[in-house]
């Protein structure tokens, strides 16, 4: 007690992760491993006066153990205020390297375990366990036309797996460099051995658009409440795996194929409307919830009901060049390379100019970000003599999208309405 709250009072330090932390009994349970993690209230009971005695020095301090017992034991001591270690290595290796069917990621949320709170630390690599790129580079699946083995395949699927951790709700933990592709075996130098860094990997486009993927993810949940107050769900249990947050502010969804091959399949994806795709960028029209789509493999999703982009979120490396499979209507042809729409934010108009032939008879619709149409121009001409002017001004400010139809063709893009 006097140690830990030396530390707390004269270095600062923001709390303790403790190790080992069910040896920290009076029972003395000899070599059975089994029993030495079932249920003691005795060791429960020095935890919480532990606990106590950290938090009469500062209230805010973390106490963080690396438990591994019985699920009611760390129940019990979570919904005290203590933080539990999770360790999903497992599962997320077998996802990573492509034999997902039957692994779940379920253990990796608070809520499914029973806690009251979000006081899981969910990790997938640690100082305890092979790097998930080593994995993948050394013993990942392959078909005759897809090789987890490859590097660039595995960094898809490194990215794939942090969109499938770092947004389930509650505290996550990152392992020196995993978050731009550390692939070092753990056994190099020895178990406990000193390990070389791999600064030079965000030299590389690839590792360095990993990077940006984490660094999406974390502000992501950093700025959006739902990822602190929403309701989270997910079917983790077959290849084709996908989560909902849900919030009054914005619902998030993500989906990715963990297999080796393409798979076509509807997702629960929770409404129809609008949504965004925040990495790509693309604003997306789901007409049909149930519509068998096509996922490629190792190719993830993260879309949101409200606009939040990557490219708002320090994602400034590469493209995952995929367009979300959902897109019935909108992004079929790339709205920049034919179209030009300006101001953008506007406050009272917008101007539209065409750079390639359109036809007779143009097509306009507004959305706001609900779905819900706002504005209609039929038969609209656009040539060469000027642009097309759109009075918006009676438009609410916010975000919209603007959707095209000339003949066979549909494209669409976003604007401001300020």
């Amino acid at each position: 007690d006097t140690i830990n709250a030396y530390w707390l009072e004269e270095y600062r330090c923001d709390g303790y992760r403790f190790d080992l932390s069910k040896g920290f009994t009076q029972t003395n349970y000899g070599d059975n491993v089994g029993a030495w993690s079932s249920y003691d209230a005795g060791r429960i009971a020095i935890l919480k006066r532990m606990a106590d005695k950290i938090w009469e020095v500062d209230q805010d301090a973390y106490v963080i153990l690396e438990h591994f017992s019985d699920n009611t034991e760390e129940t019990e001591l979570a919904n005290y205020g203590m933080m539990l270690w999770g360790n999903l290595h497992y599962d997320y290796k077998e996802a990573g390297i492509g034999f997902a069917p039957g692994k779940t990621f379920d253990w990796a949320y608070a809520g499914t375990r029973g806690f009251d709170n979000l006081n899981l630390v969910t990790y997938m690599e640690s100082h305890d366990e092979q790097r998930q790129m080593y994995d993948m580079l050394n013993n990942g699946n392959s078909n005759s036309g897809y090789n987890i083995q490859n590097e660039a395949t595995a960094l898809m699927r490194k990215k794939a797996l942090a969109a499938f951790l770092l947004p389930v709700p509650g505290p996550k933990m990152l392992w020196q460099f995993g978050e731009f592709g550390y692939d070092i075996d753990i056994d190099f130098n020895g178990r406990t051995g000193r390990k070389p860094t791999q600064w030079e990997k965000l030299d590389q486009a690839d590792n360095a658009n990993l990077y940006g993927v984490y660094k999406t993810l974390i502000n992501l949940k950093l700025n959006e409440p739902a990822f602190s107050e929403g309701d989270f769900s997910w079917q983790p249990d077959d290849e084709l795996k996908t989560w909902t947050l849900t919030h009054e502010d914005a619902t998030f969804f993500g989906v990715a194929n963990f297999g080796i091959s393409i798979k076509v399949s509807s997702l629960p994806i929770p409404q129809a409307g609008i949504w965004y795709d925040v990495f790509t960028g693309d604003t997306l029209l789901v007409e049909d919830v149930d519509r068998l789509v096509s996922v490629a493999p190792g190719q993830f999703y993260l879309l949101s009901t409200k606009p939040v982009f990557a490219d708002q979120l320090t994602y400034k490396s590469g493209s995952l060049a995929t367009t979300f499979p959902y897109t019935t209507g909108f992004e079929e042809v790339d709205f920049a390379q034919n179209w030009r729409l300006y101001p953008n934010p506007t406050n009272g108009s917008i101007r539209l100019s065409k750079q390639l032939p359109a036809h007779d008879g143009v097509r306009i619709e507004i959305f706001d970000i609900f779905g819900a149409r706002r504005a209609h121009y039929a038969n609209v001409l656009v040539d060469e003599n000027g642009p097309v002017s759109l009075d918006v001004s009676a438009l609410s400010p916010g975000m919209y999208v603007l959707r095209i139809e000339e003949g066979d063709t549909v494209t669409a893009t976003r604007f401001l309405k300020q």
